[in-house]
């Protein structure tokens, strides 16, 4: 470019002179405009040349490059998943497809079923050709996903015996705002089919060995609620058949394990007449959440206390009636997503519970007015505390641990820890690692009670790879060695389990 600029100096003197002659001869004015012209078109010529070289350094912002001079664009910003933003009510987040029985949400905005198409397509059967997406734009969004998980008992435990299990998971989440107009609403259907035999019986582990496990199998309407996000959405509303698990008592690091107890502690499990309203049992419940900031949240739920129909575990059960009592829980959370101000996920939450009806004592009974000894009443509640915390892009951690009155339950404590990996094998970024232990502790009152030689806890420990093969599926093998099965004096038990889950 220099030597066209002398180029076009040489050209110019040129036209000087000739226009001007030798001697000083006068300019005629419209000589001159040529020139003038010509100079102009050096000058950007030279500017232009200026332009294309000069580049503001990469500390420079664009906004504050000196004039003539372009910015280097900034490098694009990995996006990362606050556990809450901002949001006007009814305007759902999308959710990653759960890894367990359960609608798990971290926020109330956060819809149970992801919204079509997914940013990060992970279904079998994706968008469907289109109908998928036409169903969501509406406020329609439906999830199917199957469980299948062969599971042995290699030694210990009651007997070595094999076992298969499965699961289908069939949801639908309404955005209503969407559909009707209603501002934050939203309705969830959840129909809950389970098959399979009893691993647990032939391990003897108390805790449960897979997570998949119910005592009657058979199809069954798990959830049915509708919501009410409002007060600018730092506060909703929830009604209807609820998991508790599902928004309570939840570390998203210990879903990725198979035993029971590190998706809701043995010691809450344990309580009521049928259990809590957990999986594979629900109750009808009424939940108030406020998120009164990004992170910070507090909860409580009242849920009825008899969940399903012990004589009959096959079908959907409804108990409408308050006889039975309440589940009363409260928990209150301090949680990081990693959003805009940087840092590792966590959350940090303590829960309190208790049931407003007394049940039988374990061992202390009273004469009644006909000379009969009947057991004597006493409260069932007690408290947990969750910490389930990011090491790193890679690493996590939690730990939980929840304590129960021991009048009329069996196990007085649970502790809960261990470590996730993800992407822990170069080129497989979205495979998780993980090695985790719970403890479930008898109670003094239990133990009083136990035969001779009967430990006092049971110990499990887990090693579980979870490893999406293709898009829609996955595989995941699992080990477990569990000490002092059922907290009693059946010796140690291995087991081994393989899981394959398809995602559509």
């Amino acid at each position: 470019m220099k030597g066209k600029t002398m180029k076009v100096k040489v050209r110019l003197g040129m036209a000087i002179g000739i226009v001007c002659g030798v001697g000083g001869v006068e300019v005629r004015a419209d000589e001159a405009n040529v020139i003038d012209s010509v100079r102009e078109r050096l000058s950007q010529i030279e500017n232009g040349e200026k332009k294309k070289t000069s580049r503001a350094p990469a500390s420079v912002a664009e906004d504050d490059a000196p004039a003539g001079t372009a910015a280097e664009k900034p490098k694009k910003k990995k996006k990362h998943h606050a556990t809450r933003a901002p949001a006007s009510a009814g305007d759902w987040k999308r959710a990653e497809p759960p890894s367990r029985p359960s609608a798990t949400r971290p926020s109330q905005e956060v819809a149970p079923v992801p919204e079509s198409p997914e940013e990060e397509e992970s279904r079998l059967t994706k968008n469907w050709g289109g109908p998928r997406k036409t169903l969501s734009e509406k406020g329609i969004d439906l999830g199917l996903t199957y469980k299948a998980e062969f599971t042995r008992v290699y030694s210990g435990g009651v007997e070595r015996k094999s076992n298969t299990l499965g699961n289908v998971d069939l949801k639908a989440s309404i955005d209503a705002e969407k559909l009707v107009g209603w501002s934050g609403g939203s309705l969830f259907f959840y129909v809950l089919n389970d098959h399979g035999g009893h691993p647990s019986q032939a391990s003897g582990d108390s805790q449960g060995t897979s997570n998949l496990e119910t005592v009657g199998f058979g199809t069954k309407l798990y959830e049915a609620w509708v919501q009410q996000i409002a007060f600018d959405a730092k506060a909703s509303f929830l009604f209807g058949l609820h998991d508790l698990n599902s928004e309570f008592y939840v570390t998203d690091t210990s879903g990725l394990f198979f035993n029971a107890s590190f998706g809701i502690g043995k010691e809450l499990s344990q309580t009521g007449e049928n259990g809590p309203s957990i999986f594979p049992n629900t109750a009808l419940a009424l939940r108030i959440r406020t998120e009164p900031s990004q992170h910070f949240y507090m909860q409580v739920g009242a849920f009825g206390a008899k969940a399903g129909d012990k004589t009959n575990p096959r079908g959907t059960h409804v108990n409408s009636s308050l006889g039975d009592g309440l589940l009363m829980i409260t928990e209150a959370a301090y949680t990081n997503g990693k959003g805009a101000e940087g840092g590792t996920p966590a959350k940090y939450a303590v829960g309190v519970w208790n049931y407003t009806e007394v049940y039988d004592h374990q061992t202390t009974t009273y004469a009644d007015t006909n000379g009969n000894d009947v057991p004597a009443k006493a409260a069932s509640h007690g408290a947990y505390f969750l910490a389930d915390q990011g090491l790193s892009e890679q690493w996590s951690a939690f730990l939980r641990y929840g304590v129960a009155s021991t009048e009329v339950n069996r196990f007085a404590s649970c502790l809960g820890f261990g470590v996730v990996s993800t992407g822990l094998i170069p080129g497989r970024a979205k495979d998780r690692w993980g090695l985790a232990v719970a403890r479930a502790v008898n109670g003094d009152v239990y133990q009083s009670t136990a035969s001779d030689g009967a430990a006092r806890w049971e110990t499990t420990y887990e090693m579980n790879y979870r490893a999406e093969v293709l898009r829609g599926i996955a595989l995941q093998p699992d080990v477990q060695y569990i000490v002092n099965p059922g907290a009693d004096t059946l010796p140690n038990a291995w087991v081994g389990a393989f899981r394959v889950e398809l995602n559509f």
